[in-house]
């Protein structure tokens, strides 16, 4: 690789770290602002690394200039034009966040991050995916895989209140920005373009489960991103305690099953550290339990005569330490 190309990738990098750092800082409220700037930035030389790489000449990423002009570096625009085609989802992608760029220079409001929030988080998921593709690097070995999902607390944009807030045209640029996105958004109907904001990211370290894939090059580990619809947790996580050893003991009616035999098993198995048997209601505070906990009790008392005993003695001797 040539050496431009090394220090290009470098600050890449760096300028990728920094649009989630400060998306994903709670104290910061220039998020639309700063992310949108660094995310391009990111790409913009990632590009330009890849021209060079592609090409072989380190000039391909200026423009051609007369004598006595300034050479000036290609745009983001004409960058994404040379490397992928008009069509191309993720370049799609990019043309929208650079002019939501373009746009932050005059003015944006933060209920603009409803709308903005699918585009960004391709964006995050297009560059790991192309920086592992093209020069066999992964960002995760700089950051958290978990820094890659986009934290933000997304609500509806509520027209009653913006009239109260904003001027008139800041209430049609809004509803420009909205109509906009959601016609290119179901047009392209990829989540290369925008991952829609009712899905949320789940890390998992089985690729073969995952839709997308992400790995350090050809012959690199893989890291896989699964996409999923979040569902009702009063339909998936529907008992509490009492219900969980309630319906064991409506299974097993010839097996003395109580709250502590409960709670021997939730430590023996770790099962709050398992999200398909249990979940943490915040506020007020509620552990949750599925009926696939039910199932996998059962089994296990079922299969084994002495499991209930082996889980109280570990849960007794647990506690014991402790003292």
């Amino acid at each position: 690789m040539k050496k431009v190309s090394r220090v290009l990738l470098q600050k890449s990098q760096e300028a990728f770290l920094l649009a989630l750092e400060i998306y994903n800082k709670p104290t910061i409220t220039y998020r639309i602002e700063g992310f949108s700037f660094f995310i391009i930035n990111a790409w913009e030389l990632l590009l330009k690394a890849r021209l060079i790489e592609t090409s072989g000449n380190e000039k391909v990423i200026y423009y051609k200039k007369s004598r006595g002009q300034e050479r000036r570096s290609l745009s983001i625009e004409d960058c994404l034009k040379r490397v992928f085609p008009e069509d191309n989802p993720v370049k799609k992608n990019l043309d929208s966040i650079t002019k939501i760029r373009n746009a932050a220079t005059h003015f944006l409001v933060e209920e603009l991050e409803v709308i903005y929030t699918g585009l960004f988080q391709s964006a995050v998921l297009n560059y790991v995916t192309y920086l592992a593709q093209w020069f066999s690097l992964s960002i995760t070995d700089r950051c958290s895989p978990a820094m890659l999902s986009l934290f933000t607390d997304v609500k509806d944009i509520d027209s009653v209140k913006l009239k109260k807030k904003y001027d008139p045209y800041i209430l049609e640029f809004i509803q420009s920005e909205q109509e906009r996105l959601t016609k290119t958004r179901t047009t392209e109907n990829s989540i290369e373009y925008s991952i829609p904001i009712d899905y949320k990211l789940a890390l998992v370290k089985s690729p073969g489960k995952a839709d997308i894939v992400l790995s350090k090059g050809l012959d690199g580990d893989k890291m896989g991103i699964i996409i999923e619809v979040p569902k009702d947790v009063n339909e998936t996580h529907p008992l509490i305690q009492k219900g969980v050893v309630e319906e064991v003991k409506k299974r097993l009616p010839s097996v003395p099953f109580n709250n502590y035999d409960f709670q021997a098993i939730v430590f023996k198995e770790k099962i709050k550290s398992n999200p398909k048997f249990h979940y943490l209601l915040q506020k007020p505070e509620v552990h949750k339990y599925s009926m696939d906990l039910v199932d996998f009790i059962v089994a296990k008392i079922e299969n084994d005569d002495k499991y209930l005993s082996k889980a109280r003695n570990a849960y007794s001797a647990s506690k014991k330490s402790k003292t």
